[in-house]
């Protein structure tokens, strides 16, 4: 399963209504102040002890001290896993499921259509910080750039790949016509010493072409590789692990 950023998961528990998804299950509640108290699912008892915070969207039961999310409910009133719960929330919030989405975007890594071949050397994951950091700001020029770029929509649109939350949550991206060298993109003027140092910089991880210095990914749909999957190595977590473009 992909990890779920903490941020994202944060959002996802605020986005479903704890009492609402009670409700849905027919529990019955008596309103009481700002709150609600029901008969506790988790124990036997007769006088209800189980209060549930519509403004805070949280749960705490009085009498076993059973606490917590929308998330913990439904894993504990379903019987369910962690992903699967995960999956459930999303689906309720109205949101696509991500494991299909990381299918989606794997399979357009995949395409043997048009492409521009990953990034060749060195090999990201293993960059310093500073590089690391280099990396994620072209990441973000490129992820900008599709933003604005309603030829890149249309493209992911073919691909049934134009869904906002996926191409957010992938960082997907467009390098545009010009790339990141262009009058539009990061770069300090190329007769500037700042200039040529971050063009060098550029062309050792790959993204700027040695002889021309002109963008790798020029014209391309970019999709980054980032190390979120449980099965990464924890060095890997959160690094820029290759770069890879599609037209």
């Amino acid at each position: 399963m992909t990890r779920t950023p903490d941020t994202d998961l944060a959002r996802l528990k605020q986005s479903v209504s704890l009492l609402g998804l009670a409700r849905k299950q027919g529990r019955p509640m008596k309103k009481r102040g700002e709150d609600y108290v029901l008969r506790c699912p988790f124990h036997n008892e007769k006088t209800p002890s189980m209060v549930i915070s519509p403004a805070k969207n949280l749960y705490h039961c009085f009498g076993c001290g059973a606490a917590g999310s929308v998330l913990d409910w439904v894993i504990q009133t379903e019987g369910v896993t962690l992903k699967i719960a995960i999956r459930r929330l999303r689906e309720l919030a109205g949101l696509p499921d991500m494991d299909n989405a990381v299918v989606a975007a794997s399979s357009l890594a995949a395409q043997p259509e048009s492409q521009a071949a990953p990034l060749p050397r060195p090999k990201l994951a293993d960059l310093d910080d500073d590089g690391q950091a280099l990396l994620r700001q072209v990441i973000d020029f490129y992820h900008q750039n599709l933003l604005a770029s309603p030829e890149a929509k249309e493209w992911l649109e073919r691909r049934g790949l134009n869904h906002p939350e996926l191409v957010s949550h992938f960082k997907l991206g467009y390098a545009g016509h010009h790339g990141i060298g262009g009058s539009a993109g990061l770069l300090p003027s190329k007769s500037s010493q700042e200039g040529q140092q971050l063009r060098d910089k550029l062309s050792g991880l790959g993204v700027l072409r040695t002889t021309t210095r002109q963008d790798h990914f020029r014209g391309c749909v970019v999709v980054p590789v980032i190390g979120w999957a449980e099965s990464a190595s924890v060095a890997s977590r959160g690094r820029v692990l290759q770069l890879y473009g599609r037209r």
